[in-house]
């Protein structure tokens, strides 16, 4: 967060920050990050109904406002918006249950950085 206060970009996320300073490399916005992940990836969610698919937009609105730079914590499953749409064992369910929503939050961040 320091660095991007210092580089004037507060919406692009660390990683690419990093790879910029280090390398160049052209420097993503959170939003457009998300945007390549839904276009790449489109099969990904394509497996989710509305209650998973609804969670996984979420988290991933959450990570646009820099509010969850860690896409695979399902602590974000307990906190608010999710929290007042059911509990943990609940928003799991449409994942397989809360042993699977790990290994989907852990795909979903792999995704997210491979667009």
């Amino acid at each position: 967060r320091v660095l991007a206060a210092t580089l004037q970009h507060p919406d692009v996320d660390p990683i690419d920050l990093l790879l910029n300073v280090a390398f160049g490399q052209s420097m993503l916005k959170r939003r457009e990050r998300v945007e390549r992940l839904y276009r790449e990836h489109a099969d990904f969610f394509n497996r989710y109904k509305a209650g998973g698919l609804e969670t996984l937009k979420v988290i991933l609105e959450k990570y646009i406002a820099g509010i969850a730079e860690d896409v695979s914590d399902t602590g974000l499953l307990k906190v608010f918006p999710l929290s007042k749409r059911g509990t943990f064992s609940e928003l799991a369910q449409p994942f397989g249950g809360s042993s699977n929503v790990r290994s989907v939050l852990k795909e979903l961040q792999l995704l997210l950085y491979s667009a």
